[in-house]
């Protein structure tokens, strides 16, 4: 990568240093948590939750496929709140 203003070298660099200390609080929540995992690992589980687009009687519907137990130990661990999704099933919506 090629940056030539000085600008943009100082905000790559707060960005490269923003990621290391979130990758060490990562790390350090999943150790507490007795969980070994990489932070890597923790974000390529976490990026298996989908969205899902439904058509149903001419209507539009989203929703978040539910988080798979492991993924809630994850969300629980990071101490992020876990995603709300909604049921396509459901009649309600």
């Amino acid at each position: 990568m090629y940056l030539r203003t000085s600008t943009r070298i100082r905000a790559h660099i707060f960005i490269c240093v923003m990621a290391l200390q979130l990758h060490r609080l990562m790390r350090s929540r999943l150790h507490q948590a007795k969980i070994f995992t990489s932070p890597e690992r923790v974000l390529e589980k976490l990026a298996l939750n989908r969205t899902v687009q439904a058509r149903i009687n001419g209507k539009k519907f989203e929703g978040l496929i539910p988080p798979t137990p492991e993924q809630l130990d994850l969300f629980k661990a990071l101490g992020v709140p876990t995603p709300q999704h909604h049921d396509l099933q459901d009649s309600t919506l």
